[in-house]
């Protein structure tokens, strides 16, 4: 009985110590990019001699630089699937442009020590003494002891393997920040008395890749080559095409074969590129129109989101822009039962929400916006998993910057303006707020607001 209660209380302070740091969870990318991965896709690096080295070499780098939408994060989470069962500490994270919270160097720093916390013992306790000194969580701790309890940690393990997904969705005070993530990586690169096994990856922008190259060497650097991912993207659009969504079409073969053929011809490397046009093409009814879209295929991710922008229904448009006007500029993804509520907010008359007009089958909210967004379950530890711990969330960062670029056609560009479109996120809350008949603090609206 004294061990159980000692356990209890153990598990208590535990979570009183995760509430304290609130760390970003990278477990929710990771899983969404394994829904999103073909079975065996990936493959080619893990048996690469570039990956059989990095395992084995003392502290070993690995920077995988390729083009937006070339399946980066998807490889990332077969990377860390493999050594979640084959190395004895792995610690990953993900960058992500959607959540402000993964884009900053502290919140990695966070969420690196909470994971070595639950693996390692001595890295639990000094945690613990940390928020014991930091008057039992009343006061945050600073980067500089965050920082000193991962180091210490990872002086303390055997080896440790880190994987950082998108290192450029760093982007709060941009190259400040980026100056002070890579700082971090050659800091931990150069560290004494320690085995580090750091894999790193992001598009090949120029301001990372000068950094880079100061401290790494060529043979730490490879280049995600179109070459490298065909197999995966075939095997990727031949499931697709065989599947339920190209059901109509099982019993002519000959069609689904020139549906594969005109795709990987065009398709360049680019996982993103093939998953919006398959998406087209499933709603086509009729060979006719299949005919038509392959003829029509759009050559680049920006063309394919304008017309997937332009295809949009006259009567989804005000939704599929309220609801991307609040994914581009809001500090946080949505919830799924926000989003929904966001699209039933009137902003004119007297009656600014009705609950009548909420959507019934929340999970729809998908269909106003196609491939631009998508849904991602998230860690929840209620005993009622539901629609509404879902988040919804732009499909891809190349969505965001079409979005907020100078390509939108004259009649769409001006609802993505920030000036406009936050203009619009404040009247919709306002509205939202002014319809509740119960009070609440004022630091509650703060916290609930995106």
């Amino acid at each position: 009985m004294r061990d159980d209660i000692k356990h209890v209380g153990s598990e208590q302070r535990q979570g009183k110590v995760d509430e304290w740091l609130s760390p970003p969870d990278p477990s929710a990318n990771y899983n969404k990019a394994l829904r999103q991965r073909h079975e065996g896709s990936g493959m080619w690096f893990l048996q690469s001699d570039a990956f059989k080295d990095w395992t084995k070499k003392q502290n070993s780098f690995l920077w995988l630089h390729g083009l937006p939408g070339g399946g980066k994060t998807i490889l990332s989470s077969t990377i860390i699937e493999q050594l979640k069962t084959t190395v004895p500490l792995l610690l990953y994270f993900y960058f992500d442009f959607g959540d402000e919270r993964k884009q900053t160097l502290e919140g990695m720093i966070r969420s690196l020590v909470t994971q070595i916390s639950y693996q390692h013992e001595q890295a639990a306790q000094q945690l613990d003494s940390l928020f014991s000194s930091c008057k039992d969580g009343r006061e945050q701790p600073t980067m500089e002891s965050l920082c000193k309890i991962l180091i210490h940690s990872i002086r303390q393990v055997e080896e440790v393997f880190i994987v950082l997904d998108a290192l450029d969705e760093c982007r709060t005070r941009e190259g400040a920040l980026k100056e002070e993530l890579l700082s971090w990586i050659k800091e931990i690169l150069q560290l004494e008395e320690s085995n580090v096994h750091l894999l790193v990856t992001s598009r090949q922008e120029q301001y990372i890749e000068s950094r880079i190259k100061k401290f790494a060497r060529s043979d730490d650097v490879k280049s995600i080559e179109s070459d490298d991912t065909t197999k995966d993207i075939r095997a990727y659009v031949r499931a697709r095409v065989t599947g339920n969504g190209f059901k109509r079409w099982e019993k002519r073969p000959n069609i689904q074969q020139e549906v594969e053929t005109r795709l990987m011809e065009k398709a360049g490397g680019m996982f993103r590129w093939a998953a919006c046009q398959l998406d087209v093409l499933e709603r086509c009814l009729d060979y006719g129109m299949l005919k038509t879209a392959l003829a029509s295929l759009p050559p680049t991710l920006g063309e394919t989101y304008a017309r997937i922008l332009r295809e949009i229904p006259l009567e989804y448009k005000r939704n599929a822009t309220r609801i991307l006007q609040f994914l581009v500029y809001s500090k946080r993804p949505l919830m799924l039962e926000e989003a929904v509520d966001a699209i039933a907010v009137e902003t004119e008359g007297n009656s600014y929400f009705d609950p009548n007009y909420r959507m019934p089958e929340p999970s729809e909210i998908l269909c106003y916006c196609s491939s631009l967004v998508a849904l991602v379950p998230i860690n929840d530890h209620s005993s009622d998993q539901n629609d509404n711990h879902m988040e919804l969330r732009l499909a891809h960062l190349s969505v965001k910057e079409y979005l907020t670029s100078n390509r939108l056609q004259e009649d769409i560009a001006p609802n993505f303006r920030e000036i406009t479109a936050r203009a619009s996120i404040a009247t919709i809350c306002l509205a939202y707020l002014l319809h509740l008949d119960v009070q609440i603090p004022t630091w509650e609206i703060r916290k609930k607001l995106p």
